[in-house]
């Protein structure tokens, strides 16, 4: 089973500090989305939909996971990046449908020391 929806999300209410150790001026979680995709009408009963994505976030306030010390602040900032592709054909039959679909896709994260992949990361859906 894959989980496509993870069901929580948390703000700070004191400052935080970006990667560069300054204080963040919002605390709004950034990003810059791009999409792009093609529909072909293969037949009259066949349908064909391919489509890319670019999702690079600047700013992921994340809870603090290197947290060593009382002193140091709760949250962390991330950045990362999502890219993929998408396809899906539909074929319409009389008697019956036929839907297939395929996803090839990147999530990674840096969290200031290093570059993970995320628990979003599915390469092969």
């Amino acid at each position: 089973m894959v989980n496509l929806f993870y069901g929580f999300l948390t703000s700070p209410e004191s400052s935080v500090r970006g990667l560069d150790g300054n204080n963040l001026v919002n605390k709004l979680q950034l990003a810059r989305h791009a999409v792009g995709g093609i529909e072909i009408d293969l037949k009259d009963n066949l349908l064909l939909n391919i489509e890319t994505y670019l999702k690079d976030f600047n700013q992921l306030i994340v809870v603090n996971r290197n947290k060593t010390s009382i002193d140091q602040s709760d949250y962390a900032v991330e950045t990362g990046k999502a890219y993929g592709i998408d396809m899906s054909a539909k074929l319409e039959e009389v008697k019956y449908n036929l839907f297939l679909a395929y996803s090839y896709g990147f999530v990674n994260r840096f969290d200031g020391q290093q570059t993970y992949p995320t628990v979003f990361d599915r390469r092969h859906n």
